[in-house]
């Protein structure tokens, strides 16, 4: 597994009184985030933004026999036990060629399936989470209702490398090994793929 971090910088004043999970990255006047993900996780209203509370972003391609799965993850660089973010998605096809043509083949506009505790097919996603006792929840471990909307995908250079910035819209169950169920609603975030 490749995993490159980089930091997110967005110089903010915070006017908010923050809990644990509440973070505000939207401030009037205030470039907005490179990255970010908001939305409701069980009771709590989620905010997470690269750069801000000490939360980066960082991408990861992970290959084994049969899959390659492209990844993106939020988490505290600060404070490791914070609670922490992921969404990867399948390769669009079973076996791994090129990585760049993989990676253009498998990140592109429309609705995807989540990944099951069975299978894991081509362009599937799975969505963890972690609270911030340490608990892992996951959506391959629940059935699932609703799909995963990728709205958008844009091509840009960050620090002299490239990327997929990707606008995402998502509701899901989440549950952890003992089948305890958080639901996400409401979530958007806009997140990068890369093949670092």
């Amino acid at each position: 597994m490749t995993l490159k971090y980089f930091g997110f910088f967005v110089s903010i004043f915070l006017i908010c009184s923050c809990e644990r999970e509440h973070l505000q990255p939207d401030i009037p006047g205030q470039p907005d985030p490179l990255v970010y993900f908001i939305g409701r996780i069980g009771s709590d209203s989620v905010r997470i933004a690269g750069g801000i509370d000490s939360y980066i972003g960082s991408t990861a391609v992970t290959d084994t026999h049969t899959n390659r799965v492209f990844s993106f993850l939020f988490e505290n660089f600060d404070h490791p036990s914070r609670s922490s973010l992921e969404i990867s998605i399948n390769n669009y096809q079973q076996h791994p060629g090129d990585l760049q043509s993989d990676l253009d083949h498998t990140v592109f506009p429309g609705n995807r399936h989540y990944q099951d505790i069975h299978h894991f097919l081509p362009l599937a996603i799975t969505v963890k989470w972690l609270d911030a006792h340490g608990t892992e929840y996951t959506s391959r471990l629940v059935p699932q209702t609703e799909l995963f909307s990728i709205l958008m995908v844009e091509d840009i250079i960050y620090e002299g490398k490239d990327y997929k910035k990707v606008t995402v819209e998502f509701e899901c169950n989440l549950s952890d090994n003992t089948g305890h169920i958080l639901h996400l609603t409401n979530g958007r975030a806009v997140i990068l793929f890369s093949i670092y």
